[in-house]
């Protein structure tokens, strides 16, 4: 339950976080684009002047530190276009400003500042930083043109179509920025422009109307526009760098907001779960510490019997041979002997009650010193700890085997079991674990081939006969399913010897080689994998039984076939 309560809000605290953080990355890009704006922003300085960089002024510092922001913005055509015009003598104040303009959009818009969703800086970032640098441009175009007229002679009562074209532009730019104002009143945006932005803004906004009006122009003298541009542009200047101070101000202050919200997350989400971790501990400790013991334990031993598993026996034998040079061991697989007729004739739960008591059996046997394990349903494996010689190994496989023979009562039954053994010594038969376990296997298996309820040691001898018989397995299913076994006839004669009385039809098998397989060793082997079944002699009034695919019917070499059957025999 508490973890059902925590999860939600771990998942509301990570989302709140995550929120945050993006809120804090969003901000401290539009803090960089404040910091690139207000270098490329005095650029306009040095647009009305053909000294490009005198000193130490704005143009050697936009040329010095351009390259910390225009890998951030994607800037560097542009960076590169206005560094250019910096260094250019010849290059004219308009392609100049109109570099700067460009450039200052492009920053405006990768830096976040013209999509900021949070409306204070937005307004701040509109109806200023973007339109105060658009007017700047078009008042020295305007004002070009009309030096222009002036050098050229002009009537003084007429305005040149240029001048009419830019002061049209100049005109639409203060427009453009009165309607940024008038918005920025009307959404009453707290935090967005202080009075004296707003006071300062519309001082010049009248100025800048009477400046762009054409028929004002006309009458106002050159010296007195050129004082009235020289107010505005020094005014305007003064307005940009003052929304750029209070716009840095607004970002680190949000900062601030985003950065204590997240603490103030990452602290909720730390109590949460240090109040549940602390009741999860105080409430389920001992469930916990009993489960986790649980779980180690079966982790290494089978669940039934209590004794040490396949995996962790195996563990057991490798520490057994860092110490064989201290004392020799021996390993003993044993088996018992018809379990399976116990589980189907009594039930499994007799069988597993068998199994226990074999258990505890064993482990009083091993003692202290010893091990036992459980390698499968009804197989167990003895770790003898000193095993001096052969004999020793021999008589504790005996008294394992005493041990399993003894009878078991339960439930209302008395259960005799015999087991077979297979033992081998360490280093003697095997010098590692998978070694001696394989030779023990082979072992037992030899012990149950022998007719079980006895114990056998491993010998290099077990392991050829063995594979001989796993050889011949595989030839003899190969042989039955490929056909590849031959009917050889035999006559027998009347005590005369001369009239024929009956024919014998014996079984042949060749191996890969074409050498024959004498039927005293392939026909045990098909009869153990069900591919045989011997038909009585004088039985042959009865069909002849199919059995397996490819084996009609197979004959032991002693069993004689009367001449009636000899047909059936010879379909095969």
């Amino acid at each position: 339950m508490i973890a059902l309560l925590l999860v939600p809000i771990l998942l509301l605290g990570w989302l709140f976080i995550s929120q945050s953080r993006k809120d804090i990355a969003f901000a401290e890009r539009e803090r960089l684009g404040v910091a690139y704006l207000k270098i490329v922003v005095p650029l306009f300085d040095c647009c009305k002047t053909t000294e490009r960089l005198p000193g130490a002024n704005t143009g050697a510092a936009f040329l010095g530190e351009r390259g910390n922001f225009d890998a951030v913005f994607a800037s560097e055509t542009l960076s590169d276009a206005v560094a250019l015009t910096l260094v250019d003598p010849a290059a004219d104040q308009a392609a100049m400003s109109d570099s700067v303009q460009a450039l200052i959009t492009r920053i405006g818009d990768q830096s976040n500042l013209i999509l900021d969703p949070d409306l204070d800086s937005y307004y701040l970032m509109d109806a200023v930083l973007i339109r105060i640098p658009v007017i700047l441009l078009a008042m020295q175009k305007l004002q070009s043109a009309r030096d222009d007229g002036d050098e050229q002679g002009g009537d003084a009562n007429a305005i040149s179509t240029r001048i009419l074209i830019e002061a049209v532009r100049l005109r639409d730019a203060v427009k453009s920025l009165n309607a940024a104002y008038a918005a920025s009143l009307r959404a009453s945006i707290p935090g967005g422009m202080t009075v004296e932005l707003r006071e300062r803004l519309e001082t010049l906004s009248q100025k800048l109307n009477f400046f762009a009006h054409p028929d004002r122009m006309r009458l106002t003298e050159a010296a007195d526009g050129a004082a009235l541009k020289a107010e505005l542009e020094e005014g305007l200047s003064a307005l940009f760098q003052g929304a750029i101070i209070q716009l840095d101000a607004l970002l680190v202050q949000r900062i601030e907001g985003f950065q204590s919200r997240l603490y103030g997350a990452l602290g909720v989400v730390v109590a949460v779960a240090a109040a549940a971790v602390f009741l999860a501990n105080g409430v389920f400790r001992t469930v916990l510490t009993t489960l986790d013991e649980t779980i180690v334990f079966l982790a290494d031993h089978d669940e039934m019997t209590k004794l040490k598993n396949r995996q962790a026996f195996s563990s057991i034998v490798d520490e057994a041979f860092l110490n064989v040079r201290k004392a020799r061991f021996a390993l003993h697989k044993a088996d018992l002997d018809g379990f399976k007729a116990i589980n189907d004739a009594y039930g499994h739960h007799v069988g597993d009650h068998l199994i226990k008591t074999m258990a505890l059996r064993l482990v009083a046997l091993a003692g202290a010193d010893g091990s036992v394990g459980r390698s499968g349903g009804d197989e167990f494996v003895i770790l003898q700890p000193d095993a001096q010689d052969p004999q020793s190994v021999n008589a504790y496989a005996e008294r394992i085997i005493q041990q399993l023979h003894a009878p078991v009562s339960f439930d209302g039954h008395m259960i005799q079991l015999s087991a077979s053994v297979g033992s081998a010594i360490a280093m003697t038969h095997g010098n590692d674990e998978p070694r001696l376990m394989q030779a023990a296997d082979i072992a037992l298996h030899a012990s149950k081939l022998e007719g079980k309820d006895r114990a056998c040691i491993f010998s290099i001898d077990m392991e050829l006969a063995q594979k001989q018989r796993l050889s011949l397995e595989r030839l003899v299913r190969s042989a039955t399913e490929q056909k590849l076994f031959s009917l050889a006839y035999q006559p027998q004669y009347d005590v005369t010897g001369t009239k024929i009385t009956c024919f014998e039809a014996l079984l042949r098998l060749r191996n890969a080689h074409g050498d024959p397989v004498s039927p005293v060793l392939f026909i045990p082997v098909a009869e153990k994998l069900g591919l045989i079944r011997i038909l009585e002699t004088g039985s042959c009034s009865a069909p002849a039984p199919r059995l397996s695919p490819g084996l009609r019917m197979l004959f032991l070499p002693s069993t004689s076939l009367h001449c009636n059957c000899i047909e059936a025999m010879s379909s095969t």
